[in-house]
């Protein structure tokens, strides 16, 4: 079998459960006799080793590609490409989501492995969702082209939205580029030909948050577990350091930092010589550093007994475990923790929680101790019992030893693994079957050929209002090129209306006056609506096309097109009405929706322009169905003109179109949200934006500053109706005041009645 796998976490990568899981599976794979090819990053980390430096390497079975995405510190290169352009040439505030590493990541390897995959004919793609590495590649599986790439199953780790939460890093959360690569990540879990996890706790976590949006093939197969070469020494600083209890990961919150420190807290004062030594690198909240937190939660006298060592070679750190009086890992929730299966293997007496993997791993009383999570006093007692039991903790090293003999016997897990690829296989050779059109090759790579038929019926609507004979003629090449094969489809073109414009016969007019053509569709339909200007790479109407109608949850589609000057990045790769109003956002030119997106709306009136008639459809679709509206994952032609923006002109007319629809909710204004103040206090999980359902069925809304206005409105009606103001008018006195002093006006009024 030819296997790829993707992951920048892999040697010389320093550390980390997702590298440590990596460099054993793609030995042992290649090992078991199977092709593996692994695509990673080409950062050294200090090394200099032909194996580990180099672009191209080969040992038997085993290829590793590097490609640079990215230096050491996560650095991309100012000149890194994003598709066929460079996001550091433009703005920051436009560039951000596009230049983030993951994203050139993920674009970089999608390129590459479409071409490995057409060299070598691969299987199958196995890459993790943390960091989304695949996102591009499962874009273009979901779009139309499942023949550029062999089915992928992606393998769940801890994702970043619940490694962030874990943290409480609320900066990392809110993020507008860590965001986006939240949103990757999820859709790789959902779109996946196969979800594969190490723990059943990841497995129902996933459940419960995507419920029956995941793939229909799951797998939870245990870690790969490859000591190689332990041999080495306990860390100088533990070296005739007497009893010791030991954590082995980051210093952090998830990883239940503080409360190791706490319970030795507790402990410490009965056992004199016992100290608590931290491996790992150190990663605490924002304006707060491990020293703070060490002398917050533990006296001052025991300050010299806490050991934070930071990253140790492996040996090392095997060694501490194997030495340690016990190893901690007390996590508030954890997936499937490496460090926890080595000190097993390490014969430690662990204690670690009964939240996430390795509760599933350690076995109560039997090969370690299992306390409830974030329970400090459980903890501690747990600690004493290790310490005051020489005897008992002697038979648990021995029980962990074999029971993680058993856990991570290789011959089964590397069965189980080849079960899960031959079910992806299958699954991809029936669909093949039952569907081919799906699998058809890009007709970029295939010229000769005549681009399949597009699936299902519907309408693109060229709106050419304004535009040059040129922009218009570029549209109608590409158009016309597109729908030689689609019997199921026509063209309607929306001219202003005394327009006048060269089109072929076969084609509909209309204007904004009369009414939508989707308005006489199937809700199922499709409606393509193309801005004049635009020219399509074959085959990508395809693609728009097959995203809405294949998506398991509404949503739309939109591609990149390559705008004619460099002023502005292309548009967001996710987006909802909300985001579709912001000022100085940049449009698609190109969309697709079902036509019972907008069923809404029934006029184009009063949206003059083109620009208005994109934002206002767009958002109007999005608010109707509570939908995103996403890209393909393509750059997929050009755009004779600077890509739409919303202006200020076209922001209050989309906004006044949703107003006109009922879509647009009435607390959102442009002075924010005008709510009344709530007389009880409202509940901390509240949403911060009420919604129209909320307010009609009697909820207590969000408090703002509507009070404030309505008092300071009474105030200046009470004083307009006092008797020496309303004689002062009478006499135009103030009409005298406002001449003399000009500025009076501010706080006068101007007097006019317009």
């Amino acid at each position: 079998m030819k296997i790829c796998l993707i992951s920048y976490e892999y040697a010389p990568f320093p550390g980390g459960g997702i590298a440590t899981y990596h460099n054993a599976a793609a030995r042992l794979l290649a090992d078991a006799g199977h092709e593996v090819h692994v695509v990673t990053n080409r950062a050294w980390h200090g090394h200099t080793s032909p194996e580990l430096t180099q672009r191209l390497w080969q040992d038997g079975n085993l290829t590793i590609h590097r490609l640079f995405h990215f230096d050491e510190n996560r650095e991309a290169p100012p000149d890194a490409q994003f598709l066929d352009v460079v996001p550091g040439r433009y703005g920051d505030r436009s560039k951000m989501w596009a230049a983030e590493p993951s994203n050139l990541a993920a674009a970089q390897v999608a390129a590459y492995v479409e071409q490995l995959h057409l060299d070598v004919g691969l299987d199958v793609i196995e890459s993790p969702e943390f960091f989304a590495e695949a996102f591009y590649i499962l874009r273009a599986r979901m779009s139309g082209q499942r023949s550029s790439f062999p089915p992928v199953c992606v393998h769940g780790h801890i994702s970043s939205r619940i490694a962030f939460a874990a943290n409480l890093h609320s900066w990392e959360l809110g993020y507008y580029p860590h965001r986006q690569m939240m949103l990757r990540e999820e859709y790789c879990v959902q779109h996946a030909d196969a979800l594969l996890t190490p723990s059943l706790a990841l497995m129902r976590k996933y459940e419960e948050l995507f419920g029956d949006r995941l793939p229909e093939i799951r797998r939870t197969i245990p870690y790969f577990l490859d000591l190689g070469d332990d041999a080495g020494d306990v860390p100088p600083a533990l070296a005739g350091a007497g009893p010791f209890l030991v954590c082995v990961g980051r210093f952090e919150p998830r990883k239940g930092s503080d409360l190791a420190l706490r319970a030795f807290a507790k402990v410490a004062p009965g056992h004199e010589d016992l100290k608590l030594a931290f491996l790992g690198k150190e990663l605490w909240h924002q304006g707060e550093t491990v020293e703070d937190v060490v002398e917050a939660l533990v006296p001052p006298a025991l300050h010299n007994r806490i050991l934070r060592l930071g990253n140790v070679p492996r040996g090392q750190a095997l060694a501490a475990m194997r030495a340690a009086a016990a190893f901690l890992h007390p996590v508030p929730w954890d997936n499937y923790p490496c460090a926890v299966l080595e000190a097993m293997a390490a014969g430690a007496v662990c204690i670690v929680s009964d939240q996430g993997g390795q509760s599933e791993m350690v076995e109560h009383e039997k090969s370690g101790l299992v306390v409830p999570a974030n329970d400090v006093d459980a903890l501690a007692s747990a600690i004493d019992h290790a310490l005051a039991e020489p005897a008992k903790a002697d038979g648990l090293r021995r029980a962990a030893r074999t029971r993680v003999s058993d856990i991570t016997d290789t011959g089964k897990l590397l069965a189980r693994k080849v079960e899960l690829y031959e079910a992806m296989l299958a699954r991809e050779q029936k669909l093949r079957g039952d569907a081919p059109e799906l699998f058809h090759l890009p007709p970029l790579l295939k010229p000769q050929e005549t681009v399949p038929p597009l699936p299902g019926k519907g309408v693109v609507v060229l709106d050419i209002g304004g535009a040059s004979d040129e922009s218009i003629a570029s549209s109608r090449r590409s158009i016309v090129d597109e729908l030689a094969s689609s019997p199921g489809w026509r063209v309607a073109v929306l001219r202003d209306p005394r327009q006048e414009a060269d089109l072929p016969g076969t084609w509909n007019s209309t204007t904004t006056i009369e009414d939508p053509v989707w308005l006489a569709m199937d809700d199922d339909d499709v409606v393509v609506w193309v801005l004049a200007g635009t020219r399509f790479d074959l085959g990508c109407l395809r693609n728009m096309v097959r995203q809405p109608i294949d998506a398991p949850v509404p949503c739309g589609s939109f591609v990149w097109l390559r705008p004619a000057s460099a002023q502005v990045f292309p548009m967001s790769p996710d987006f909802g009405w909300q985001d579709l109003l912001i000022g100085g956002k940049t449009l698609p030119p190109a969309f697709a929706l079902r036509a019972g997106h907008l069923r809404k709306c029934r006029t184009l009136s009063s949206l003059f322009h083109p620009h208005q008639r994109i934002c206002a459809l767009l958002a109007a679709a999005s608010a109707d169905a509570g939908m995103l509206v996403q890209h393909t994952g393509e750059m997929c032609g050009d755009f004779y003109g600077e890509l739409p923006l919303v202006t200020d002109d076209v922001q209050l007319r989309a906004v006044g179109y949703l107003e006109i629809l009922g879509l647009m909710p009435r607390h959102q204004t442009m002075l924010g949200n005008l709510v009344e103040v709530p007389t009880a206090p409202v509940a901390p999980t509240q949403s911060l934006v009420a919604s129209p359902s909320a307010q009609d069925n009697g909820a207590v809304p969000v408090p703002s500053d509507y009070a404030e206005l309505k008092r300071v409105y009474a105030e200046h009606m009470a004083l307009k109706q006092m008797g020496i103001v309303r004689m002062m008018r009478k006499l135009g006195l103030f009409g005298l005041v406002r001449r003399v002093l000009p500025k009076s006006e501010k706080f006068l009024g101007s007097g006019r009645k317009d």
